[in-house]
């Protein structure tokens, strides 16, 4: 009988879409593992949130912020506060017979203006910030001070064995929204081949050897290795900031040097610097998508020997990324039925099922790859079928 995880387990896209259908008298608790995205997807989700308060061109000037950009986010780790910089420190105020606080700039804030606040890392809190981050959550006050109606709560927390953090009790439970983040190594290759974001062959990379995006202990069926904890792991972070930092050293085009494959493995780990730096060194051999569907002949004298079964099938996994998220031209239809009539059965199979998933895209490709098809699933010659290059014989 399979193990149901503790609560609901959602995709970067669904967190998305539940963070912005909450009303802000909702906060949500996301749960997850460490750089798998919970500070992102809330910055992204933000962005999506629109409150009327920046339509007002007085509080657009005052606050420097306008209503297209969503809602700004205020952040702060609660593992770096204590009581004092929530209750804020105290007002000496001569004319005071009695002892009262100013809370701090970012609380006010909250209470000014919407915005999201996103307090992280809060089961590594003390107990005293954890008790005042009650009332923020449920009762959407503090100390006298009450949150502006537009303002959401947002907490992150890291959850597992693995981690130094403290046990959350039930009352904390039952104040939030609580979804644990799993986001899916699809988005991350969707997210990360971006404009600006990362390089094309660390993208190529992990598309192609997707075991190495991370290291989830929770799920050692794939690597069949227990966890160590002073080991150097991959996630999704660190191939981030790796990238940034092979692109500024210009070291992504010379991946020869030694300092290639120290700075990979400081960042990712041995494992994956190992493989990583051999793809590197033989990434002019690689061809992109793009190579693909614009010029498949030309692709493919680059790839020489290397157009071997396994390679089709990279490629076929690819496809199937593509025909999820994108509309193949009339041009990219007429190359990719070049490409399957070079492809083993097996490929061209994997990449017919995914052209189910569109029917736009099947129908764009269809006449393009209808006898070859027809002779693949009946077993007969596929070499004399008809191509985006080779009209189909006369009938006798």
């Amino acid at each position: 009988m399979a193990v149901l995880a503790p609560v609901v387990q959602v995709e970067m896209e669904q967190l998305q879409k539940l963070l912005v259908a909450f009303g802000p008298e909702i906060s949500v608790c996301i749960r997850g593992r460490h750089a798998v995205g919970k500070s992102e997807g809330t910055y992204q989700s933000a962005a999506l949130m629109r409150d009327d308060f920046y339509k007002d061109e007085d509080n657009q000037k005052r606050y420097n912020w306008k209503y297209e950009q969503g809602l700004p986010v205020v952040e702060r780790r609660l593992s770096q506060l204590t009581e004092g910089d929530l209750t804020g420190m105290p007002d000496l105020g001569a004319e005071r017979k009695s002892t009262a606080f100013k809370p701090c700039d970012w609380l006010i804030d909250a209470t000014e203006r919407p915005v999201v606040l996103f307090l992280d890392e809060r089961n590594r809190a003390l107990e005293g910030v954890k008790q005042a981050v009650f009332q923020l959550m449920d009762s959407r006050a503090f100390y006298g001070y009450k949150l502006h109606p537009g303002t959401r709560v947002i907490i992150a927390e890291n959850v597992g064995d693995l981690y130094n953090v403290q046990q959350t009790d039930p009352a904390e439970v039952s104040r939030a929204a609580t979804v644990e983040l799993k986001p899916s190594v699809d988005e991350w290759i969707k997210y990360a081949s971006l404009p600006g974001k990362c390089h094309p062959l660390t993208v190529d990379f992990i598309r192609q050897n997707r075991e190495f995006l991370e290291f989830d202990p929770d799920d050692q069926s794939k690597t069949k290795k227990a966890y160590e904890s002073n080991k150097k792991y991959p996630d999704r972070r660190s191939w981030f900031k790796l990238d940034q930092q092979l692109q500024r050293t210009k070291l992504i085009d010379t991946p020869f040097e030694n300092l290639f494959y120290t700075m990979v493995a400081s960042m990712v780990g041995i494992e994956a610097a190992l493989k990583f730096t051999d793809f590197a060194k033989n990434y002019d051999r690689q061809i992109s998508l793009k190579d693909v569907l614009s010029d498949w002949p030309k692709a493919k004298l680059r790839l020489g020997t290397a157009a071997t079964t396994p390679k089709y099938m990279e490629i076929a996994d690819k496809l199937k990324i593509f025909f999820k998220n994108e509309i193949l031209s009339d041009a990219q239809a007429k190359q990719l039925g070049l490409f399957m009539a070079d492809c083993p059965s097996e490929p061209r199979m994997v990449v017919w099922g995914a052209l189910q998933v569109s029917n736009k895209n099947l129908f764009k490709a269809h006449k393009y790859v209808e006898d070859l098809m027809v002779r693949t699933a009946t077993g007969e010659d596929t070499s004399e079928a008809q191509t985006p290059s080779v009209p189909a014989k006369a009938k006798k």
